[in-house]
């Protein structure tokens, strides 16, 4: 994959933020463990006509999440975040599709999986009770489409994979003297015939906040957009979207 269009706006971003920032006092740690209640949208092809998720009555899924962060004093270095989740849905359909070289005529079922590692290299521009963050995410997806017919025997699969550099930014309003808060995160990317969206947002209530040791939750909702532009063989315009809820904690 070609990412030369967003390399200009990665070297600015970089630049801008060396020369602004606002990093922490002293080093800290923050880690996160959730569940994201979503559902399985859109379509998809590989070697054959398009196909939509509808046909095959995809449910909602829920998937689990963890996240690690490290922040640390010294300006001219960015934190680091790593986030990892996995998507997995399933559905069965009565179809008439081409997909992987492969001819599906009947009672079909299909699954897709994608796992997501988020390697987020950002910069605090402010750190008091607004909370705003600047930087990027180079989003690691590997993912794999399946049809399946039992009846005749006949299998396709298709596997993608790619790492792609996105914009990330986070934003967070701690409600004075209540341990509230409300916030939004995302990152994106566009480039020759690729999109990338993955944003949520959220309500928080810190139980525990000390500098020493933090405890609290989120709740909020969550969408990713997927769009593909002939990524081995896979085309794809898909999202996961719905609720979620994770625990919070900061040393």
């Amino acid at each position: 994959m070609n990412k030369t269009p967003v390399s200009g706006a990665l070297f600015t971003l970089f630049g801008t933020l060396l020369l602004g920032s606002a990093q922490a006092d002293t080093l800290g740690i923050q880690a996160g463990a959730g569940v994201w209640d979503n559902e399985f949208d859109g379509d998809f092809s590989n070697r054959g006509g398009n196909i939509s998720a509808s046909q095959f009555n995809f449910g909602d899924e829920t998937e689990g999440f963890v996240y690690l962060a490290f922040e640390h004093p010294v300006p001219v270095l960015p934190n680091l975040k790593l986030q990892y989740g996995r998507n997995d849905s399933s559905g069965t359909g009565n179809v008439n599709v081409d997909f992987a070289g492969q001819t599906f005529t009947g009672n079909v079922d299909a699954t897709i999986d994608l796992k997501q590692l988020d390697v987020i290299m950002y910069y605090e521009l402010l750190d008091n009770w607004v909370n705003l963050d600047a930087g990027i995410n180079v989003k690691v997806i590997d993912g794999n489409i399946t049809l399946n017919q039992e009846d005749t025997n006949t299998r396709g699969s298709a596997d993608f994979s790619a790492a792609m550099p996105m914009l990330y930014g986070a934003a967070r309003f701690d409600l004075p003297f209540s341990g509230a808060s409300v916030g939004a995160e995302g990152s994106f990317l566009a480039f020759d015939g690729h999109r990338i969206a993955d944003y949520k947002v959220n309500a928080g209530y810190q139980f525990i906040d000390t500098p020493a040791f933090g405890l609290g939750v989120e709740v909020g909702y969550r969408q990713l957009e997927l769009r593909l532009d002939d990524l081995s063989d896979v085309n794809a315009d898909v999202s996961f979207s719905g609720p979620m809820a994770n625990l919070t904690m900061h040393f």
